[in-house]
């Protein structure tokens, strides 16, 4: 069966994420789980003419199925007024049917899975849905086109609506083949600095207001081996001249011991690369923030979110701002790398506290770090579906059930206009002090 895999085309609004470009690991992963069939992949992010190139693959390859990753509905980091790039995916749809009529059109990813049923029946062009295991799911459904309805974690359009198979089991994450890098064209990720990217686990095990990550991972954790991980790696900088990555996990340094075993195994085999990731704050101490930078760490990256202990417990974080502050210190102890914290205003309650304690937390973060500060981020919570955050939403009014959330909404409570205004206040303080510095 011929079958044509393509990345979502994220169009010209900005960066997605901190590098420019994200390699399409999910995308990669689908792929090495389809090896008796003719694989080709379109990857939008390198492609200079996105739709033509994709237009004349379509023509070209003819292809059976065409599967579509849809990771990211709207913009990492978002500015005030938001970006969303569901357009984009909706031309792309478009595009492939008109161009490829009898192809059996396939939808996955990270934001679909979030998202799916509003997706399926708003885009009837979609033969199928793929929630929680794309890899397995893919593979089963290609094994049984004459009986979709037997492959589970499957939604598919019927004379009825949209029907969902059910859940099935979850594939051991461990046992999956490494990602199919080599039907890509790698040239731009290997130039472009952490653009690459590793997994070493699937899920998260905490429950943050605003993070529909839990629901996606089916609240559970699923890890790979340190050993598979790294072997990973070293193929990455053996084979293909990687330097520098990135690690997809929703947190790296849980559990800590995994995370550990990781660092320790890439100085043992001491592989030359250098990577950054989300840490928890709670989870990090000097004895492993040394480990990791030995390993090639160059950026911790926190959701800190809150600064205060009370805005802490309001957006759910299990985690209070003694431990957030010691990785301040933590920072100005180690070589060689920089921290990054992301920080959210306008709650549920509690305003006029965060405001005070985001403007102390900005000031000591900026000053004690220095030049080992890599950035303040400053955003909204963006509503999801599958969060608590939805529910209050709902609870409170500020959506309804018909809301339609493919395009970002975000929570305001009281006087957000005068949070914005502070929130550019502390930006510019934070910049001001930074360049103070050089």
């Amino acid at each position: 069966m011929k079958v044509l895999l393509c990345s979502q085309y994220y169009g010209d609004e900005g960066l997605v994420f901190p590098a420019g470009i994200c390699f399409p690991l999910g995308l990669a992963y689908i792929a090495s789980m389809l090896k008796e069939h003719d694989v080709r992949v379109f990857d939008a992010n390198i492609a200079k003419n996105p739709r033509g190139e994709l237009s004349e693959l379509l023509s070209s390859h003819e292809p059976d199925v065409v599967g579509i990753s849809l990771r990211n509905i709207d913009l990492l980091n978002p500015p005030r007024t938001g970006v969303s790039f569901y357009e984009h995916f909706k031309t792309m749809l478009r595009l492939i049917r008109k161009k490829a009529p009898s192809s059996k059109i396939i939808v996955g990813g990270t934001a679909f899975s979030v998202f799916s049923e509003q997706i399926m029946a708003r885009n009837k062009e979609i033969d199928f849905g793929v929630v929680s295991d794309g890899e397995t799911t893919i593979a089963n459904l290609l094994r049984n086109f004459d009986n979709p309805k037997k492959v589970k974690n499957l939604l598919l359009q019927s004379e009825k609506g949209v029907e969902f198979t059910g859940r099935g089991e979850l594939a051991d994450f461990d046992l999956l083949p490494f990602p199919s890098r080599e039907l890509f064209d790698l040239t731009k990720y290997i130039e472009e600095p952490f653009s690459m990217n590793v997994q070493s686990k699937r899920g998260c095990g905490f429950k943050c207001l605003y993070c529909a990550e839990p629901f996606l991972g089916r609240y559970t954790i699923q890890l790979r081996s340190a050993k598979k991980v790294v072997d990973e790696i070293e193929e990455l900088v053996n084979n293909y001249g990687v330097k520098s990555f990135w690690f997809a996990d929703s947190i790296f340094n849980f559990p800590l011991e995994h995370a550990r075993d990781i660092c320790r195994e890439i100085s043992r085999r001491k592989i030359e690369v250098e990577w950054l990731a989300y840490f928890r704050e709670d989870f990090l101490n000097l004895q492993f923030a040394k480990e990791a930078v030995d390993a090639g760490c160059r950026s911790f990256e926190f959701h800190t979110d809150g600064t205060c202990d009370q805005t802490l417990a309001v957006l759910n974080k299990g985690i209070k701002i003694s431990e957030i502050e010691r990785t301040i210190d933590i920072a100005r102890r180690i070589e060689n790398a920089k921290v990054g914290y992301n920080l959210f205003y306008d709650l549920p309650r509690g305003n006029v506290r965060n405001l005070i304690a985001l403007a102390r937390f900005t000031v000591k973060a900026t000053l004690k770090c220095r030049q080992k500060l890599a950035y303040l981020a400053f955003t909204r919570m963006r509503i999801y579906p599958h969060t608590l955050l939805y529910e209050i939403a709902l609870r409170e009014g500020k959506i309804g059930k018909d809301t339609d959330l493919l395009r970002p909404v975000f929570y305001e409570a009281a006087f957000s206009k005068i949070q914005d205004v502070c929130m550019l206040g502390l930006e510019k303080l934070s910049s001001f002090l930074l360049k103070s510095f050089k």
